[in-house]
């Protein structure tokens, strides 16, 4: 606010109190009891006075209280109208997101609400003076509240036909009740300074209470009335942005953006906020990427100029001095490795191309460096065991088992009617056991691995175990005839 504005607020103070009548004399006025919690019947002087008794109270109680390096509880506090959150110390008391609670802002004791998670934080001096929650809000506060925003609304309406009047250059953004309603604060935008001193004292005859006037920005004004962004969403300043910042073009440059206002401004004309608090993720991508229009040389060998970056994904792509255009993700790029020596980038090409391959990585590339290779550890080899062996051959005489069973199933169902070949075919089973049974070729039988050699023994108890098989197949078919 302007020296001129400053100066008028003086005054402004100094003829604004409720208990001045008309006839110019004031009231005796009754002293403030202790403790100053803006609650007491006849209401704080100022604001000046709280903040400077609690502030001091503060302090000599914080001087015995806390220690440095104590850890301490901290939850922010978000009142309406307002764009800043305010640390609160909770100690051990428990709150949650967006809970309602009373507590003493900037503007005197306010209803507001939870707006972050509880963190800790180390004590020091430069904490001072540290605020505490004075309680959770009741219905009555809340229901009081709602009340307070009726009568902002019609105070509203009366400063607009004032400014109106007195042909104002300024813009009212919104009216706040402060000291459970003994003070009215309007906030306004104006281009120049404003003398508001007629409009004032105006607004004092007609509400009779204490009046302020407070110039605010415009992201100020974009935070009270809250709104919602290009995005989508609530707009930053309104919802979780404590602190703005310098917004520069800059950083709109550094993220690729285009230098459009339309593109640029948010809702309340100036440079969009986000810009600020995501230049630092911007900043680091952009660290392990190269210099648009610069010439390096990749991790795989390939030398050519750096065409356009892609911040976010960490991908940049390149023309390489063979006339082709290629995409390389960002761990292809090492500022410690520079181009070869001699080597020049061609001023013009016959034609250029574009790969239209998948993007070349680190993890894909075939052609790297040397230096650059991953070292890959060989695992030993295993070496076969009796277990392993006994399970094999276990597996092989299963399938054998399995195909005999399925070779069966597919002579019945193709059984001649001549007697004598059945016979026949029955009797070179039972002589000749290891000979294939006649009909239809059986289906293909998984591949096994090859068993070991067997003994002279074994191979003596797997005829007679065929034989007894065959004998079996002979038996159910007879039954069957």
């Amino acid at each position: 606010m302007s020296d001129f504005q400053n100066s008028s607020s003086n005054d402004i103070k100094a003829s604004t109190n409720p208990l001045e009548d008309e006839s110019g004399w004031e009231q005796e006025q009754l002293p403030v009891t202790e403790p100053s919690d803006g609650q007491n019947e006849q209401g704080p002087e100022s604001d000046d006075e709280i903040g400077a008794e609690s502030n001091k109270d503060e302090d000599r109680e914080q001087e015995s209280r806390f220690k440095d390096g104590q850890i301490l509880r901290f939850v922010k506090v978000r009142f309406s109208g307002n764009a800043k959150a305010f640390p609160f110390y909770i100690g051990k008391r428990q709150f949650q997101y967006g809970q309602t609670v009373v507590a003493m802002s900037d503007r005197g004791m306010m209803v507001g609400y939870i707006n972050s998670f509880p963190y800790e934080k180390v004590f020091e001096k430069s904490l001072h003076p540290i605020r505490s929650i004075a309680r959770v809000a009741t219905p009555e506060d809340i229901k009081q509240q709602d009340d307070f925003i009726i009568k902002e609304k019609e105070s509203e309406r009366i400063c607009l036909e004032l400014i109106e009047r007195y042909k104002l250059d300024m813009v009212l953004t919104h009216v706040e009740y402060t000291q459970f309603g003994k003070k009215a604060v309007f906030f306004f935008t104006a281009p120049a300074r404003v003398d508001f001193r007629d409009l004032v004292k105006e607004l004092v005859g007609r509400l009779r209470m204490r009046i302020e006037l407070r110039q605010i920005s415009l992201r100020d004004r974009a935070a009270a009335i809250g709104g919602i962004g290009v995005c989508g969403l609530q707009t930053c300043c309104s919802s979780f942005l404590s602190a703005y910042g310098n917004v520069s073009i800059k950083m709109a440059k550094n993220q690729n953006l285009a230098l459009v206002p339309s593109k640029l401004n948010g809702v309340c004309g100036q440079i969009k906020c986000c810009i600020k608090y995501e230049d630092e993720v911007y900043a680091e991508k952009r660290s392990r990427l190269p210099r648009e229009n610069s010439f390096i040389q990749t991790k795989n060998g390939d030398f050519g100029k750096v065409l356009q970056l892609t911040i976010l994904e960490e991908q940049f792509e390149m023309l390489t001095d063979k006339g082709i255009i290629r995409n390389y993700s960002g761990d292809m790029f090492d500022s410690q490795l520079a181009a070869p020596v001699g080597k020049k980038f061609p001023e013009s090409f016959e034609f250029v191309t574009r790969d239209t391959g998948p993007m070349i990585t680190l993890a894909t590339c075939l052609n790297l460096l040397p230096q650059y290779l991953p070292k890959v550890a060989v695992p030993a080899p295993v070496e076969a065991t009796e277990e392993v062996e006994e399970e094999v051959e276990t597996g092989t005489e299963y399938d054998a088992d399995e195909a005999d069973l399925d070779s069966d199933k597919d002579n019945d169902e193709n059984e001649d009617d001549d007697d004598a070949a059945s016979d026949q075919d029955i009797a070179s089973e039972v002589h000749h056991p290891a000979a294939a049974p006649t009909g239809p070729a059986p289906r293909p039988v998984p591949q096994s691995p090859a068993p070991s050699p067997l003994s002279e023994k074994e191979q003596e108890q797997e005829r007679k175990k065929q034989k007894e098989r065959a004998l079996q197949r002979f038996k159910k078919r007879t039954k069957r005839r």
